[in-house]
């Protein structure tokens, strides 16, 4: 259920997380309240991303914000392990980067994405760093939106042992194995995404690139075509003009009247 009572689902803990805040110092008890806090925060995280799933940007990204914000104050206050909150904040920059990605904003995802690559950097060299599959997959597309292909193959490769069904990693790893010129490895990455999503223009653009580069333009035509025909679909008429002719070039006898949809 994505909302309760008309309010996005991640607003279920904010109670919890302000009352986390108001803490002075560490009681005696500190390891397990320590324990618990991270698990909140873990658990808003995940809200977070239940919010993504749904397409929720919005949403999402009021969480991140929110959360963020209570992970400063309680690092401050000495309730939050330095550790624990590099962890989380990497994870925080890494999901506002996948954000960023699907609204198109190349800009502000390029910057989430490498501020998210330099805090699992900086986690990594604390003691007793160890990564999750989550950590993987959050690090892995954060490589790659940063163009470090062959460290982001390593991570979402550990990714994807743990969840077969992510497709932002599938995609992720495909545009990685592409741009180090593995097209075979590149396209069984991203088939199950197009069987997934198969409307979807960005995995269908994708494949079309890989076809391309790998020297079979008549196949490729017909990706860029479908990704125009949806793009057109979507109201998106410059990115459709792209593909519609993207497809003419490497396919003459694809039908002509498709620039004409997009214009």
């Amino acid at each position: 259920m994505s909302e309760q009572n008309g309010k996005p689902i991640s607003t279920d803990l904010s109670s919890a997380l302000s009352s986390l805040t108001g803490a002075s110092a560490p009681p005696a008890n500190a390891a397990n309240v320590t324990g618990a806090n991270l698990r909140i925060l873990q658990a808003r995280l995940e809200l977070a991303r239940q919010e993504y799933r749904l397409e929720r940007y919005e949403y999402a990204q009021e969480s991140l914000i929110q959360l963020s914000r209570v992970i400063g104050e309680m690092r401050t206050d000495a309730v939050l392990p330095a550790a624990d909150a590099l962890g989380l904040q990497a994870a925080i920059a890494s999901l506002g980067a996948r954000i960023h990605w699907r609204q198109d904003q190349d800009e502000p995802m390029r910057a989430r994405a490498e501020e998210a690559t330099q805090l699992f950097q900086d986690y990594l060299v604390q003691p007793d760093a160890n990564l999750s599959p989550q950590d993987h997959d959050d690090f892995g597309i954060a490589l790659a939106f940063t163009d470090q292909f062959a460290e982001a193959v390593t991570h979402l490769e550990q990714a994807l042992n743990a969840d077969l069904d992510d497709r932002d990693a599938r995609y992720c790893l495909a545009l990685a194995y592409w741009r180090l010129e593995a097209y075979e490895t590149a396209v069984v990455a991203l088939e199950p995404v197009l069987l997934q999503t198969p409307t979807a223009p960005r995995p269908l653009r994708l494949m079309g690139e890989i076809l391309r580069d790998d020297g079979q333009g008549e196949r490729a035509a017909k990706f860029f075509q479908d990704a125009g025909l949806y793009l057109v679909d979507a109201g998106k008429w410059p990115e459709a003009d792209e593909m519609f002719r993207e497809a003419l070039a490497l396919n003459p006898a694809s039908p002509p009247a498709l620039i004409g949809r997009a214009e």
